[in-house]
């Protein structure tokens, strides 16, 4: 099964640099696919401060799917 790109613009701000976790609740296996995460300084654009993306470890800076739980009923949850 093919995906095309998808965009799902997540805002948060934050003073400081920390981890997040983030639950996705989807019908589909994320392993695998491909992210990217942006860090710029206005909600609306602004300039490029940081560029994150996929990475297979823990102690890499980036992306990282982190496991998926199944939920049933084909839902699942990927823990980025």
């Amino acid at each position: 099964m093919l995906f095309e790109t998808v965009t799902a613009p997540i805002t948060a701000w934050r003073s400081v640099m920390h981890e997040e976790r983030i639950n996705l609740v989807l019908p589909v296996n994320l392993i695998g696919s491909v992210f990217r995460l942006e860090v710029r300084d206005h909600r609306n654009g602004g300039m490029l401060r940081a560029a994150l993306d996929t990475v297979s470890t823990a102690a890499a800076e980036g992306v990282r799917i982190e496991g998926v739980d199944d939920l049933g009923d084909g839902i699942v949850r990927n823990r980025i």
